[in-house]
């Protein structure tokens, strides 16, 4: 019954590698290699039908709460126990993503695994050596599955005990918890040294994800690749009908492509991550603020669904089941109930320290739900803990009743807080998302009469970010006879509006500032207004120093006096850094640079930028 719809497009994703993870390739991996041999196993090997694969994921997910529960005893009492269980499994998030035949029940499972197996050894002190060894083996498959877990192993290595006492034995306890670690994660590395000859350790797309969660685009709510890759993405899955995933190849094209050479794997992910850096490094009280606001979404009430199929699961699941918790319960108790617990509970500190790599992760890379779940596994435990003390004080009317409820009504506070960034993804990017997902869907399927609502539902969400369900209006708009309309939806995919229209945007608390602005610039250079289109897109260079779009509108605005060449000139390069030189439109960068560098002389610069347009130019995407 919870499992009522599986996220399709990351099923496939898995699928499809699985299927194809003995191909005589030279790729190594780049999404989970765990799941993927899973997949491989039980999918194509084992034949194991859809319903088998439901079935086995619905046997992780009861196992993981079991785990979790008997954490809570060993580490309270029975009636923690139960209240932990209760509100582990009936949490809507946990259903949701473990339903959603992606690594979230396996890395919950092995989270929780890892959890009891590191409290019952390091609580016990007649527990064997050889544990150490399993918990070795569990945490090297977490990081399998979610490489950034690697961030657990020096933490659990003090958790070993007797360190003071017997030195030798708890080092050659740490030696066993290494070996496992290394003996899980070995087959990974080697694999993906035979295929490329590279040292890769998990995957070889840690730096295209670092770059998509610290770029101008991301606001710390889910992924913010380059625009290219989602237009390249749905152009392959258009017009060539292929189940491949394509996104590592083309995030692999466009590293090459800005490069100006091509690049091996580990490259590609070395080249996204200095861009990365770069981006937080031009900023640095910025990013660390950035930082600090990601920390917060991980800890809000809100979820961050990033597919279609996990929208349409996380409503049906809540129409069938309206009593589930949302996961904001957890995270209120969890916090309180880590107050309560930590100055005198071992089990708690272990719990804290195996939440500090999906802490850092969130802050680094991006939250969203599925990559928040395993932090749930830490704060149930401590939350069950909190729900039985906060009875407990009620029942013998105990005065501290009233600090614990003061504090959860503060961390409730904080929670269920909804900044504009959330408010914007939810009411704004979401739907727009959704609906153009649903229309594009409706399309390959021939339902032009079914898409045409979806769309417009799409840019009433979003006007100025669903530019692809402008772009499907327009066509079918035409299609249609409504010429006017057509134009009109074309005008705005390609950002120009009416400055009523930009007026009434405005107004909208939840639109971007920052595509408002640049809107408002281009419709007014192409009224003819030009003295006040250069205002607004000086205006936006100074809000937004590392927006390319802004910066290269504003050397466009440069260019048209024809005799700033030098500050064009770097203004320019400064929006190939930014990101331009990721956009399929960097070639209009690159003839705006070779007329600034021909005006001020610099003829070796000159040739630089020729070369580097003529590669572009000879670089065209194929998904074989």
């Amino acid at each position: 019954m919870f499992y009522l719809q599986t996220g399709r497009p990351v099923f496939e994703k898995y699928l499809y590698l699985g299927h194809h993870l003995a191909d005589p390739v030279r790729e190594p991996f780049h999404s989970s290699p765990v799941y993927t041999v899973w997949m491989y196993l039980a999918s194509y090997r084992a034949g194991l039908p859809h319903d088998g694969l439901r079935a086995i994921q619905l046997f992780a997910g009861i196992l993981t709460v079991y785990l979790i529960t008997d954490i809570a005893r060993m580490a309270f009492g029975r009636r923690e126990a139960l209240a932990t269980g209760w509100l582990y499994g009936l949490c809507s998030s946990v259903i949701l993503f473990e339903s959603d035949l992606v690594t979230a029940s396996f890395v919950n499972l092995v989270h929780a695994a890892t959890a009891w197996c590191v409290i019952r050894s390091s609580t016990r002190s007649d527990s064997p050596a050889a544990w150490w060894l399993l918990i070795g083996l569990l945490l090297g498959i977490s990081i399998g599955i979610r490489p950034n877990v690697i961030l657990a192993v020096p933490l659990i290595i003090p958790l070993i005990p007797r360190w003071r006492s017997r030195f030798r034995q708890a080092a050659w306890r740490a030696g066993l918890f290494l070996a496992g670690t290394v003996i899980a994660v070995a087959p990974v590395t080697l694999t993906n040294f035979f295929r490329t000859g590279e040292r890769i350790l998990v995957t070889a797309s840690q730096g295209a994800v670092f770059y998509s969660s610290n770029n101008y685009r991301a606001t710390g709510l889910g992924y913010s690749p380059p625009p290219a890759l989602t237009s390249l993405e749905n152009q392959t899955m258009k017009h060539n009908r292929t189940d491949r995933p394509v996104e590592h190849a083309v995030f692999h094209f466009l590293a090459e492509r800005a490069a100006g050479r091509p690049l091996t794997h580990k490259e590609s992910s070395d080249f996204y991550m200095q861009a990365g850096w770069r981006y937080l490094a031009a900023d640095p009280v910025g990013s660390l603020l950035f930082g600090g606001r990601k920390l917060v979404y991980l800890f809000n009430d809100y979820d961050v669904l990033d597919t279609a199929s996990l929208i349409d699961a996380s409503r049906r699941i809540r129409s069938v089941m309206p009593f589930l918790l949302p996961p904001g319960v957890i995270l209120v108790f969890g916090c309180v109930g880590w107050f309560y617990s930590l100055p005198w509970r071992r089990s708690c500190w272990i719990l804290v320290l195996l939440a500090i790599p999906h802490v850092i992760t969130g802050m680094m890379f991006y939250v969203n739900g599925r990559l928040r779940v395993p932090l749930l596994v830490c704060l149930a435990v401590p939350a069950g803990a909190a729900v039985v003390r906060l009875m407990q004080f009620i029942r013998v009317r105990d005065a501290s009743v009233w600090m614990m409820i003061v504090g959860l009504m503060g961390c409730a506070t904080v929670v269920t807080w909804q900044p504009l960034a959330i408010r914007r993804h939810a009411r704004v990017e979401t739907p727009g998302f959704y609906n153009t997902v649903l229309g594009m869907a409706a399309m390959s399927k021939g339902d032009r009469t079914g898409a045409m609502p979806l769309f417009q539902r799409a840019v009433s969400a979003n006007p100025l970010g669903a530019v692809e369900a402008w772009e499907y209006l327009a066509m079918l708009y035409t299609d249609a006879g409504q010429s006017d309309m057509a134009r009109k939806a074309m005008d705005r995919a390609n950002g120009f509006w009416s400055m009523d229209a930009l007026d009434r945007l405005s107004e909208i608390e939840e639109m971007a500032p920052d595509e408002l602005l640049l809107a408002r610039g281009r419709t007014l250079w192409a009224t003819g207004d030009r003295r006040e289109a250069m205002q607004v897109f000086r205006e936006a260079v100074q809000r937004y120093p590392h927006h390319p779009d802004a910066l290269f509108n504003y050397a466009m605005m440069l260019a048209g006096t024809g005799d700033q060449w030098d500050r064009v000139a770097e203004t320019v390069r400064r929006a190939l850094d930014a990101g331009m030189n990721l956009s399929m439109e960097s070639s209009r960068a690159h003839d705006l640079l070779i007329r600034a560098y021909e005006a001020l002389g610099w003829s070796e610069q000159r040739e630089a930028v020729r070369i580097q347009k003529e590669w572009e130019s000879r670089c065209i995407f194929s998904p074989e």
